[in-house]
């Protein structure tokens, strides 16, 4: 043959082999296609392809004359000899003329050969960056050399065959994905509505059965508290025995390490498995499963579950149905915790709309820009609107036309700096009427720190609007008094004093040590001790102290100065400190507004307060300041842990009324009234609320607008302060 008609011939080949690839979407048909076309073209009788992974040399596909026996199995690389695996590694074609010649060939491997009818041979090895992956060989029964344009042929069929079955095998991983795939989303189609977790377990049973063909299929998930599989989901057929209830995790090993590594088990044939030690195979044999498809589901580490698949008789798993049974596993997991989390917020939501019908407040929940999504059964009881009619927008239409307004930007102007909102407005009752009521709002925020729903409360505060009506009366009639009681305290004071002074001068000159002792000068009175007497008249001396001092203030000249009240109690804070009762307290001191006032007077009214509230006898541990705007004045409270406060002590803390019978007897003198006076002169008040194991003082300030701005450019320099 002519060296152009041997190239035609080549090109021929080449040409049918490319066409016969081509028509090949299976690997194993590709393999076997150019098997045979390139025996047919050389003469050959043996021709296989070996696929090659870590040290496991796999012939695949071969083709053959009929009288010889099959070659086709595993053989491990290291029985090739070593210049054959250098030449394998390398990627260099390896030809051999007579096998039986080769002077360092073995003789059991001689042998082999001879058996096989293997004398000659052509070996192509296909290298890729992760090493050797096939080799092709052409084989002879007889010695005889090999011409360059053969091995030239053999070569370029192995890398086109080897590119074709990559193809092949790129086609089917493709065909199976789009498989899985659909499978997979029909699954969830099918199981999206459900919101029983094991309904949706025993859905994914039923596919996998359905799709596979087996006789059982089982969802068993790991209780880490007991270590026990727990299998609550099952499908089976007639005369299946049932699996079912709790299983040691470790029952089934070797198996368990590989679940635990999120690896699939894969059993063929249980009772051949040289894995399976026997008394495993004796429990294989007892619940009927001859072949086994187990894929695990890790999650952070954590073996979760278990999706099973089995049948009585032998059966070999494939790759695709492997992936399908893993893929399944994994989107049933994400389902049933779907659903459990349905479940729990289903749940969470009944027994919260349970409490939020017992409480007699009205409650809602909306969305940031205020279209409401739910109200409890007081709203609609109350206002007398339907759910549907609420909803929405519908709470505008049972608000007052008057608050409406200056409701809504309220809680725009919350909403955007995403801050907690009190405000009072008046809500419409089913019968027409509108009540006052105290409206709160609270910003709920997602992980990134936006509003992303608002809850809200409105309490009925009716009655103490009109109570607060009463009381403003009051506080009219109480100024209009309050310039007489200042002089007539003022008269008081000056009288009591001097009545004070007198008896008091008189004892302690009976009682001066220099002077000499007259044993008649205290006939007619009780035999006191004198140092008694000399108590009393310190007591005495004291008392008209602190009632001069209370006259002096009457008279001071107040001064209306721009005054920090952060910074008054951090002075009373540091002098307390400084003496042992007050290094066992705790303080809690919130931003304190800024106040017109005079510096001299607030601190002397503080410090009273601190000394009543830091004395031994009321035994406070923890005190916090905190302030609060409420209708057009500040208020500062000052409360305490002690001993509370009765009714009747609370109403008359601040008064010149002396109490013996109360838990916790006021300053002697006339301490605690500067407070309240100094207050008055400040244009506020001061008063205590009644509880019963706290102390509580509220300092009331006038609100002062051009304050109350300067105070916000302060915040915004200072903030925190």
């Amino acid at each position: 043959m002519t060296d152009r008609a041997q190239e035609e011939g080549q090109q021929m080949f080449l040409l049918r082999l490319s066409d016969a690839l081509r028509e090949r979407s299976d690997p194993r048909a590709a393999m076997q296609a150019a098997c045979r076309l390139l025996g047919e073209a050389l003469g050959a009788d043996r021709v296989n392809y070996a696929e090659v992974e870590g040290d496991d040399y796999d012939v695949a596909q071969e083709y053959r004359r009929s009288d010889l026996t099959s070659m086709a199995g595993h053989y491990p690389i290291a029985s090739f000899r070593p210049a054959e695996r250098a030449a394998f590694e390398a990627g260099h074609t390896v030809a051999v003329v007579d096998i039986e010649a080769e002077p360092d060939l073995p003789a059991e491997q001689a042998a082999a050969y001879s058996a096989l009818g293997v004398r000659s041979f052509v070996s192509v090895p296909l290298v890729t960056a992760q090493g050797l992956v096939a080799v092709l060989s052409v084989i002879r029964s007889c010695p005889g050399g090999w011409s360059p344009a053969e091995i030239a042929l053999i070569e370029e069929t192995a890398e086109r065959t080897w590119a074709a079955v990559e193809w092949a095998r790129a086609e089917v991983r493709r065909r199976h994905a789009e498989e899985l795939n659909a499978f997979l989303v029909r699954f969830t189609e099918e199981v999206h509505a459900l919101t029983d977790p094991w309904a949706v377990a025993e859905r994914a049973c039923q596919l996998i059965a359905d799709q596979l063909g087996v006789e059982r299929c089982y969802w068993a998930e790991v209780d880490w508290g007991t270590r026990e599989y727990v299998i609550g989901a099952s499908v089976h057929l007639p005369g299946v025995p049932v699996i079912e209830g709790r299983f040691p995790v470790g029952a089934w090993e070797p198996f368990t390490s590989l679940h635990l590594a999120g690896r699939p088990v894969v059993v063929d044939d249980a009772q051949a498995d040289e894995r399976i030690p026997a008394e495993v195979k004796a429990s294989y044999a007892q619940i009927a499963v001859g072949a086994d498809l187990a894929v695990p589901v890790v999650t952070g580490g954590t073996l979760r579950c278990t999706l099973a698949a089995n049948q009585r008789l032998a059966r070999h798993w494939t790759e695709a149905e492997v992936a399908l049974v893993q893929g399944l596993a994994g989107r049933c997991w994400s389902e049933v915790e779907r659903a459990r989390a349905e479940a729990a917020v289903r749940a969470s939501r009944a027994q919260f709309q349970a409490v939020a019908n017992l409480v007699p407040d009205l409650l809602w929940e909306s969305r940031p820009d205020g279209f409401t999504t739910w109200y409890n059964r007081r709203w609609l009881d109350y206002t007398g609107q339907t759910f549907e009619e609420a909803t929405g927008w519908g709470w505008t239409d049972a608000l007052h036309p008057e608050d409406l307004d200056d409701s809504a930007r309220h809680y725009r102007e919350a909403m955007q700096a995403g801050q907690f909102l009190r405000q009072e407005h008046r809500i419409r009752r089913h019968d027409g009427e509108y009540r006052w009521f105290v409206v709160q709002t609270f910003p709920l925020r997602d992980d990134r720190g936006e509003v992303v729903r608002v809850y809200g409360a409105a309490t009925d505060i009716h009655h103490l609007r009109e109570r607060s009506s009463v009381l403003e009366a009051r506080v009219e009639e109480r100024t209009r008094r309050l310039s007489d009681l200042n002089a007539e305290l003022g008269n008081l004071i000056i009288r009591t004093a001097h009545n004070l002074e007198e008896p008091a001068r008189t004892l302690g000159h009976l009682l001066d040590p220099g002077r000499p002792v007259d044993p008649h000068a205290l006939d007619g009175l009780s035999p006191y001790d004198p140092t008694t007497l000399a108590a009393e008249v310190s007591r005495l001396r004291g008392i008209a102290q602190d009632l001069r001092q209370l006259s002096r203030l009457e008279t001071h000249a107040l001064s209306r100065d721009l005054l920090p009240l952060g910074e008054v109690v951090a002075t009373i804070q540091a002098k307390v400190a400084a003496t042992p009762r007050g290094q066992q307290m705790h303080w809690f001191i919130d931003p304190l507004p800024i106040v017109r006032g005079d510096r001299t007077l607030l601190t002397q009214a503080l410090d009273v307060l601190m000394t009543f509230t830091l004395s031994e006898t009321r035994g406070a541990r923890h005190v916090v300041v905190s302030s609060r705007e409420v209708e057009g004045e500040v208020q500062v409270t000052v409360e305490d842990d002690g001993i509370g406060l009765s009714g009747e002590e609370a109403a008359t803390l601040f008064d010149l009324a002396v109490r013996t019978d109360q838990a916790v007897p006021v300053m002697e003198g006339s301490g605690l009234i500067q407070v309240r006076r100094i207050l008055a002169r400040h244009g506020g008040w001061a008063w205590a609320e009644a509880q019963r194991s706290s102390g509580k003082v509220v300092l009331a300030f006038p609100r002062d607008t051009a304050v109350t701005e300067l105070e916000g450019l302060f915040r915004q320099d200072k903030p925190g302060q």
